[in-house]
């Protein structure tokens, strides 16, 4: 014999539930995101340990190892408004995901050919998915701005320290 379905009742709405799911998720998201973005800082200043060796085994001059910089910051600065827009329209963590993969793309390409061209070619595709993740770590944490205040000083912050550290 079956037994009657008998609702059970709760204070809680449903908005008030992903609300209070929404909110206990709120610390794992900014640490994810500042962990991601120093990840991100740790590749400025990376390779400058590695200059010396470079120049050596590649035969290039001091103004091709300066590429390196060059090329991630120009990749950063190509990509931080069509990230934004990215972030937008498709929302910040499939585009946060996508950019980390790209980064990662980059990442583990760079040592795989001793060739100042290839090596280049991966410091880009570094910065082009840095400033996506950048842009899109930004949003992320501007959107759980309103539960902790002055977060997004936080993420700048670890991203600026992080960078300091290897400056060290």
């Amino acid at each position: 014999m079956s037994q009657p379905h008998i609702p059970i009742v709760t204070s809680e709405t449903p908005v008030e539930a992903a609300r209070q799911r929404q909110s206990s998720s709120i610390p794992l998201r900014i640490f994810a995101v500042c962990l991601t973005s120093a990840l991100v800082a740790v590749n400025y200043t990376n390779y400058g340990p590695l200059i010396p060796a470079l120049r050596s085994e590649l035969h290039i001059s001091n103004g091709q190892a300066g590429l390196f910089s060059t090329l991630l910051f120009l990749g950063l600065a190509v990509t931080y408004i069509p990230g934004g827009m990215l972030a937008d329209r498709y929302g910040s963590r499939p585009v946060l995901l996508g950019s980390s993969i790209l980064f990662v793309f980059g990442e583990l390409l760079l040592p795989l050919f001793p060739n100042l061209t290839w090596m280049l070619i991966c410091r880009a595709i570094l910065g082009f998915g840095s400033g996506v993740i950048l842009t899109s770590g930004t949003k992320i944490l501007v959107k759980s701005i309103k539960l902790y205040h002055g977060i997004v000083y936080l993420y700048e912050a670890f991203v600026y320290a992080t960078s300091a550290c290897h400056l060290l």
